[in-house]
This record gives C-alpha cells, structure tokens and sequence, in this order.
C-alpha cells in the first residue's frame, strides 16, 4: 500500500475557548489516486476542516500529516511541494493572462527573488494543456467563463507538481457542462496517481468520483468510509435533518430533497 499524502487523527477545532466545538475526533487518510470528499450542509465546518488539513487553521486537538511529516513543522514552502491547494473561486480585478496566473503555481519551486524559467514554462505550459485551456493562455483571466477560470486555477494547482491536490467547493457556481468537465478532470488525475481532497455541496459527485468520503452533519455524529457507503438516503437525511432521495437513471446520479 502506498504511504499516505495526509493523514490526520483525532482532529478537532472550535473558534475560541468559549465557542462549542465545531467538529471532534475526525481521523482520515488519503493516498495517491484516491480521493476523499468532504460532504455536509452549510455551517458544519467542511471549509474549516480543509483549513486545518491545510495549515491555515491550527486544530485545537489532533495532527495533521502531510507525507508523513506534521504538517505544522514544515516550512511553507515545504508544504507548497506537497499539497497543491485551490480554493472557492472569487472574482479578480486584475487583468492577469492564464499563463501568468498559472506560472504562479512555480513559486514553491522557484528561488525568493527567481524568475520563472524555460522549465518552469514547460510545466505551466503542460499543466494547462492538461485542463483543456491551453487555446485560453494568453486570455486574460476575468475574460474567461465561470468554468474556464475554474480550470484556470486548478491548472495553477497542477503546476505545482505536488502529489495532493486539494480542493474547496471545485464545482461550485458552475453549470453542468462545466461541473462534468471537473470532474472528468478529477477523475483522470486519480488515475494518474494524484491524490485528491475535496469539499462538495453535491452528494452526487462523491458517488461519481468514488474512493472515501467523510460526511458532516447538524447535530449527527461524523460518517466517513467508502463513498457508496456513506452517501445513503438515510446518512444525509440525519446530516441536513431533512429527508432526502437518491436518484439514479443508468450511469446518472442526482440528490434532491424528498418534498
């Protein structure tokens, strides 16, 4: 079996020593070519959870580990060579081109006061070939549709070259077209070996993309383990206190509040 590129065990975190307990005893492990997604409604703590398997966050109990190492004694740009991080899209009012936002992905493996180089090129060069955008390079990024600027940044990501990408909310704001593109993007990565982390709104695309998922609830205990078996009718409806229908039709699979 292959080392993991994160693990974490007995994790928890609240905001403040008066504030209850966001989440506890959360344990999970991740290697190359598995993916594990984060489910649950708003408020549980699915973003803070990925800050804290991240560094952004210091967990109030618990380590992180991330290939092997604690995650909080790694230099930052130690940290940047092993995890590759895309966070919720946002709006940008500078007219940077593709190319130049993807370059930025480099910085971990480029000297302090370094210029990107004809390897350092290649890699961005490759990095957006490989999401489909390489037609968009010299676009500039606030040109680009919702989805392409989605690309865009996970392209920035891949750049990096880090063995675990990790990612908040991938296909959030986007249409179906572009939702299906990321995840058949995904999908590839795993099957090159990355490993990938992921939160997600959509039940639906933990089940299309597999591996482990760990779902967060209001007031239910944390369920994590294989995707099938955690992304049930009767698990999400204890997690969004609500109930909730599974519908498949052949290779589809949709997620909708029971009415």
């Amino acid at each position: 079996m292959t080392a993991a590129l994160l693990a974490a065990e007995g994790l928890a975190f609240r905001y403040g020593a008066d504030r209850p307990l966001l989440f506890e005893a959360i344990g999970l492990t991740v290697r190359g070519g598995q993916v594990l997604s984060i489910l649950g409604p708003n408020g549980v703590g699915k973003t803070t959870l990925l800050q804290c398997l991240t560094g952004a966050h210091r967990p109030t109990a618990g380590a992180v580990h991330c290939g092997g190492a604690v995650l909080g004694s790694l230099p930052v740009r130690e940290v940047a060579r092993r995890m590759a991080v895309v966070h919720q899209m946002h709006e940008s009012s500078f007219a940077y081109s593709v190319e130049a936002v993807v370059l930025l992905g480099r910085a971990a493996r480029i000297g302090l006061f370094g210029r990107p180089g004809a390897g350092d090129r290649a890699a961005a060069a490759a990095a957006m070939q490989r999401v489909g955008i390489a037609h968009l390079a010299q676009r500039p990024l606030i040109e680009l549709s919702g989805g392409e600027r989605q690309l865009a940044l996970i392209a920035r990501a891949l750049a990096q070259e880090a063995p675990l990408l990790v990612l908040d909310e991938p296909t959030s704001h986007l249409d179906l077209a572009n939702q299906g593109r990321v995840l058949k993007l995904l999908r590839g990565l795993m099957a090159d070996g990355q490993g990938i982390v992921m939160t997600s709104h959509f039940p639906e695309h933990a089940l299309m993309l597999g591996g482990d998922a760990l779902l967060l609830g209001r007031g239910a205990a944390p369920v994590a383990g294989p995707v099938a078996a955690v992304v049930t009718e009767a698990n999400l409806a204890a997690a969004y206190q609500a109930p909730v229908a599974l519908l498949r039709a052949g290779a589809a699979i949709a997620c909708a509040p029971r009415l």
